[in-house]
């Protein structure tokens, strides 16, 4: 059995396990993390968030750039949500170096507000941040 349930309203999997929006920050995950050319039958998905250069993640230039990004690419393949904010923070530990992405949404289908955050390695990597 699969955790995941195909949606075709979504055109997205989404998570069977409805608790804490954890399908929604799933999705955006999935969708952060896949560059826009990557699916063959769907060229256009994803988010250009490969295309902000890491040289210096204390830019700010570089965090606008990345919030675009990010803003464009949830408009676009996620309407169960809608952005009301997106902040990011350079982090540069021993164990990670990259940004960490706090959003602030709202759940249309319950209008209701949640927030996520996911770290984007210097490599594009995306994760959910526990």
């Amino acid at each position: 059995h699969s955790p995941y349930t195909l949606s075709l309203h979504d055109a997205l999997p989404i998570s069977t396990s409805h608790n804490d929006f954890s399908h929604i920050k799933e999705g955006i995950v999935q969708i952060l993390g896949t560059n826009v050319g990557e699916r063959i039958m769907e060229i256009n998905f994803g988010s250009e968030v490969y295309k902000v250069q890491f040289d210096n993640i204390y830019d700010e230039l570089t965090h606008s750039e990345l919030k675009f990004y990010i803003k464009e690419c949830i408009q676009t393949w996620d309407n169960r949500v809608q952005v009301k904010s997106i902040d990011v923070e350079p982090v540069n530990t021993e164990n990670f170096a990259g940004l960490l992405v706090n959003l602030k949404l709202t759940a249309v289908k319950y209008m209701q507000d949640f927030d996520m955050s996911v770290q984007i390695s210097a490599e594009g990597d995306v994760n959910l941040n526990a």
